[in-house]
């Protein structure tokens, strides 16, 4: 094995980390972006909600609307959950991908410079 086998093996290895690195940063931005999603349509909601709420005509009516609010609240929060796992699942499972690959294999070879720099959840 030579020195430049040596060095090759180590940028090898260097650019499967920076590759690992952009993956993880990208699945933090989105999973950050799914969050803030969420909390925004929550408190558009919570004050259409308020508004709805005031024109109730009897505490019967407040009480019905109350429970469709706290069904369609669990029910967003369910599938914003799984969506966050999604993300999660990806991000972890796409980060590591270039780290188990074998440095001296072509498909590293190819992989080299580049990162993924689009979003990869809906």
């Amino acid at each position: 094995m030579s020195v430049g086998d040596v060095f090759a093996f180590g940028r090898a290895n260097v650019d499967a980390v920076l590759e690992s690195g952009v993956t993880v940063f990208m699945g933090v931005q989105d999973f950050q972006a799914q969050c803030w999603d969420f909390a925004y349509k929550s408190l558009g909601q919570g004050v259409e909600a308020s508004a709805r709420l005031l024109k109730c005509a009897s505490p019967k009516d407040a009480m019905e609307m109350q429970k469709s609010l706290i069904q369609d609240g669990v029910e967003r929060w369910i599938q914003t959950t799984q969506d966050l796992s999604k993300i999660s699942n990806v991000t972890a499972l796409d980060a590591l991908s270039p780290l188990s690959r074998d440095p001296h294999s072509e498909e590293m070879a190819g992989a080299r410079h580049k990162p993924t720099t689009t979003p990869r959840h809906p």
